[in-house]
């Protein structure tokens, strides 16, 4: 006998449901019944399933996050915007933001599924098939703000972490966004033509906030913004 999860709710009550969380009003005959249904369960009643909602769930999550990262944050280097939007996006991610908003209580499914799988990787999904459903009956700007507002702070506070890794795009950043001018000038150059060392200050307008050395340009550049960054975000 196949066990099935369905929570036993009316369509009235999962559009009461969706209304309120993503701010909008679907109507009875919407795709969001469909977004809330399993392959599993789909087959075992022969009803369409969520999987291609989430596909496009899925494109409509990724552009949003690469485009907020892109605008939000020029400075940045396409290896930090891949490495942040790999985590947000990540099943671990999406699937924390399911469990916390409470759709994984609505979600249609052969329980049998979640004894063999992986039940995070089924709540991902069903987050990405809802947001599908809001792409093509709301909107791109719609789907778009809703993604912003579940995932901004989130992003915001991994650049920010990831920014204490790189001194140097935080200086420029925080100058950048105070209107003052940064440069990094060199103080020495010492040892054997082979094995040399620098040692480059940091410049602010005029103002020096920290020195560091290393074999090359970019590591003393580094090593000198990362002793200048604490004190000249103190200074205003």
């Amino acid at each position: 006998m196949i066990e099935t999860h369905s929570n036993d709710y009316t369509n009235a009550e999962l559009t009461d449901f969706c209304n309120k969380i993503y701010k909008c009003h679907f109507s009875g005959k919407s795709m969001i019944f469909q977004a809330f249904t399993h392959s599993s369960y789909a087959n075992d009643h022969r009803i369409g399933d969520n999987e291609r909602l989430e596909f496009l769930g899925d494109s409509v999550l990724g552009f949003t996050v690469a485009t907020y990262l892109y605008k939000t944050y020029p400075l940045k280097n396409e290896g930090t915007y891949s490495k942040i939007k790999s985590n947000v996006v990540s099943t671990e991610s999406l699937a924390e933001i399911t469990e916390k908003l409470g759709l994984h209580n609505y979600l249609k499914y052969n329980s049998n599924s979640i004894k063999c799988g992986n039940p995070k990787k089924l709540h991902a999904n069903l987050f990405e098939a809802c947001l599908g459903v809001l792409y093509l009956e709301k909107g791109f700007a719609k789907a778009e703000s809703f993604v912003l507002s579940v995932l901004k702070t989130k992003i915001d506070k991994m650049m920010e972490t990831d920014a204490i890794t790189d001194y140097k795009s935080a200086l420029q950043e925080l100058t950048q966004k105070r209107k003052q001018n940064l440069e990094f000038t060199l103080q020495s150059r010492s040892g054997p033509d082979h094995s040399p060392i620098f040692k480059y200050a940091v410049v602010i307008d005029g103002a020096v906030y920290g020195e560091g050395v290393g074999i090359n340009k970019a590591e003393a550049q580094a090593a000198a913004s990362k002793a200048s960054y604490g004190k000249y975000k103190r200074s205003k």
